[in-house]
């Protein structure tokens, strides 16, 4: 048996169907493919040779072109001494054979196994359908997809019936709720916390850690320390749990709802009176309330003039994640080592300038009197900024980084840190 298939280009959208007059061959109707099968006796071939170079002739007149790298012979050998066949040839090309191929979603070989075809089927009846033996039988393609269940049978009918569940666990079970801890910044309790941590970064010595450090780093550390420690000690943290199906119009209205008619629910059963539930079960208004809100929401999203609030609406709405990042354990001297390595090169001109950024640090120590203003500065390549250069390129929407200062900090003790931030920055371009 010789199994061919052909691929061509049709210029019309009708099929066509094209009849081959030997017994041994049905029609076939195609349309972008064909499939033709022959059988060969006695190893003569020039018939199916034959059949197939009037078909190429019947595709010319009727302007159809064929593909001919894209045509794939199988040969199906029965015979128990085997001899190679001759490839076939069409337009004086020759037709490759493979052992295998994939027609119409179904894998077929040259020793027509069906193996590879039922391996992907899955067996659903494994309870006795009749007695105690499984006469009747239910595949699917999907491995865990159903569990079947036995049922009495209908009328009188000696087979079982079988009800095919799904068989799956609600996402609920299947993933733990994730806790994050985050900072209370409520607008009753965010003033307050705003005005402690300005008190407190504008009693800060900041001379005391300059005058204590041996060298910038040091500095550095003990600044971003400080600020960290005074912040996590005066912001209150709350732990929040998010489940897995949490949609994102779920809000404090909704949990307030469903803890009161839980509630009301308990108190009437041990009382009787189920009046009071019936009053504190109004949770589908709620939640219609809290829906429309989060519409309202993303409406006023797309309709501003923000281009972040403008993307940040058609994330949510076609629920776009963002790729994460592969940084998971990353430390705080990941990025000295990273200086280090792509500046291994540069160690020579790193050693001869050593000895002069260190007298420039010390001379500028010496002469600061606080904090070093731009006024003071008498190198010639260094480049300083202003105040207002460091507050306007902090990006307050951000998160913590490796120094642990949140952008709500920055944002809310702009005033108190910029000094201190420009200061550590024009020490640094001296080096």
């Amino acid at each position: 048996m010789v199994l061919l298939r052909e691929q061509f280009f049709v210029p019309s959208s009708s099929p066509c169907t094209h009849k081959i007059s030997d017994t041994t061959r049905n029609p076939a109707t195609f349309r972008n493919s064909l499939m033709t099968v022959g059988c060969i006796q006695g190893g003569n071939t020039s018939e199916y040779q034959t059949a197939v170079d009037n078909f190429v002739t019947w595709c010319e007149l009727n302007h159809l072109q064929l593909s001919v790298g894209k045509t794939k012979e199988l040969v199906v050998d029965f015979r128990k001494s085997r001899t190679p066949v001759s490839p076939l040839s069409v337009h004086g090309e020759k037709v490759e054979i493979v052992e295998d191929y994939k027609y119409l979603g179904v894998h077929i070989d040259n020793k027509l196994d069906w193996t590879l075809n039922s391996t992907a089927l899955y067996k659903k009846v494994t309870c006795p359908t009749m007695g105690e033996r499984t006469l009747d039988h239910c595949y699917t393609t999907i491995k865990d997809g159903y569990k079947a269940q036995s049922c009495p049978p209908f009328g009188k009918s000696d087979h079982a019936a079988i009800f095919l569940m799904q068989k799956y666990k609600q996402r609920l079970k299947q993933e733990v709720p994730a806790q994050r801890e985050v900072a209370r910044w409520t607008d009753q309790l965010g003033t307050a916390l705003q005005d402690t941590l300005q008190d407190a970064l504008n009693d800060a010595e900041w001379d005391m850690f300059w005058h204590s450090s041996e060298d910038i780093n040091v500095f550095t550390e003990a600044v971003v320390g400080f600020i960290g420690k005074l912040a996590d000690d005066t912001v209150q943290k709350t732990i929040i749990r998010t489940f897995p199906n949490q949609k994102p119009w779920v809000d404090k209205t909704i949990r307030d709802a469903l803890r009161s008619c839980t509630a009301a629910y308990n108190t009437g059963l041990a009382s009787g009176d189920m009046d009071s539930y019936k009053a504190a079960s109004n949770v589908w208004k709620v939640v219609k309330e809290a829906k429309q809100r989060y519409g309202r929401k993303l409406e006023s999203q797309l309709q501003q003039s923000d281009s972040r609030s403008l993307w940040q609406g058609l994330r949510t709405i076609t629920d776009y994640k963002a790729p994460t990042s592969g940084m998971s354990n990353a430390y705080a001297c990941l990025a000295d080592e990273l200086n280090i390595f792509y500046a291994r090169f540069e160690a020579a001109a790193i050693d001869v300038n050593a000895k002069a950024n260190t007298n420039a640090i010390a001379n500028a120590k010496a002469n600061a009197s606080g904090y070093r203003q731009e006024e003071n500065a008498n190198t010639e390549n260094a480049f300083i900024i202003s105040k207002h250069d460091v507050k306007s390129s902090v990006n307050t929407r951000i998160a913590a980084g490796l120094d642990r200062i949140s952008g709500l900090v920055l944002r809310a003790c702009a005033d108190q840190l910029a000094l201190v931030f420009t200061e550590i920055f024009n020490l640094s371009l001296i080096q």
